[in-house]
């Protein structure tokens, strides 16, 4: 038996699943089992949890994974994240939400009272998948030092800024006023409820004052279509610039509209009507009285009467706007004629 030949019963032995019949495919193979072992022995080797549709920390499971550095920078820490892939609901993707801390230790934390767990780790955000890698997933991740308010949610971002792109000076009465120039942007995961609450010129509360949203993209961290057919969620940047604070207006309660009632017996129908047009009403409701359509004017013409509706017209040109009554049984309809 030539050597070709053992070497070739030897993939055959050791490839039972019959997947890994490439030299590429065997590559990917050997870097998952190395990548296995370096979740036990690297320093970088970390334990982290999910967050969860609350965006509470699951503290049910926990998962092993490399975090290497990549920047840090007093104003952010960026790392890379490479964790052994799941599949379904565990799928790890663009927009996920992690907790990383090293002192809650056992797998199964929700066993422990609520006040003994050390809640002093940081949340993250993954944002950059890359593609490439096909033994494991790998991506970056930010820290999210800031949490803003959706709804009724604190949602963790990671944001830049905020700074100053231009100073402008105006006068008057002989002082000098710089106009409002600060801006920043944040990472946030896009969701239905963040998609619906963030719009463009919206006004939202951030670290005690307000801002406006000048831009939305929904299109550079957009997840990637080609590789995740099924995945809708990824990461939005929001950019924001600064907006006048009004506390009065912060204050003031939005006035409940009450419509009409339209569950009682009334007359439907348009309320301005013009010179030589025909304008149908009708009765809407269970209980309608017998009686017929009357009009308080004798400028509008009734042409068609029955017990449900009736059809009204001007037949003559009115010199001014005057407004009138159609009655039937008691329920009554104010309706306006115009000139024009």
């Amino acid at each position: 038996m030539s050597t070709l030949e053992e070497m070739l019963n030897r993939v055959k032995i050791y490839n039972t699943s019959g997947y890994y019949d490439r030299q590429d495919q065997r590559n990917v193979k050997q870097k998952l089992l190395s990548f296995k072992a370096s979740l036990q022995n690297s320093y970088q080797a970390e334990w982290i949890r999910r967050l969860g549709a609350d965006l509470k920390v699951d503290w049910s499971r926990r998962f092993r994974c490399l975090l290497n550095p990549d920047k840090l920078k007093e104003s952010y820490d960026m790392k890379e994240l490479s964790i052994e892939k799941s599949y379904g609901e565990n799928n790890w993707k663009n927009g996920d939400y992690f907790y990383w801390d090293r002192n809650n230790l056992i797998d199964n934390a929700s066993t422990v009272a609520e006040d003994e767990l050390d809640t002093s780790g940081s949340i993250w955000l993954i944002y950059m998948q890359d593609q490439a890698e096909e033994a494991y997933f790998h991506a970056s991740a930010r820290r999210c030092d800031h949490f803003i308010p959706v709804n009724d949610k604190l949602y963790p971002i990671y944001m830049r800024g905020p700074s100053q792109m231009n100073l402008e000076l105006g006068k008057q009465q002989g002082l000098e006023i710089a106009d409002m120039s600060y801006v920043l942007h944040f990472y946030i995961t896009d969701n239905e409820e963040t998609k619906a609450f963030f719009e463009r010129l919206k006004i939202v509360k951030f670290g005690g004052h307000r801002w406006r949203v000048s831009a939305v993209d929904r299109i550079t961290m957009a997840p990637d279509k080609l590789y995740n057919k099924e995945v809708e969620e990824g990461v939005i940047t929001i950019y924001l610039e600064e907006y006048p604070d009004n506390e009065m207006e912060d204050a003031m309660q939005e006035p409940e509209i009450i419509g009409p009632d339209i569950t009682e017996t009334h007359i439907e129908g348009p309320q301005t009507i013009k010179y030589n047009k025909e304008y149908t009403y009708s009765l809407v409701g269970d209980a309608v009285p017998a009686d017929e359509f009357k009009v308080s004017s004798s400028k509008v013409q009734i042409v068609r009467s029955d017990s449900e509706s009736c059809t009204l017209k001007i037949p003559k040109m009115v010199r001014f706007n005057e407004k009138f009554i159609l009655s039937y049984g008691g329920i009554d309809l104010e309706i306006l004629m115009t000139v024009a």
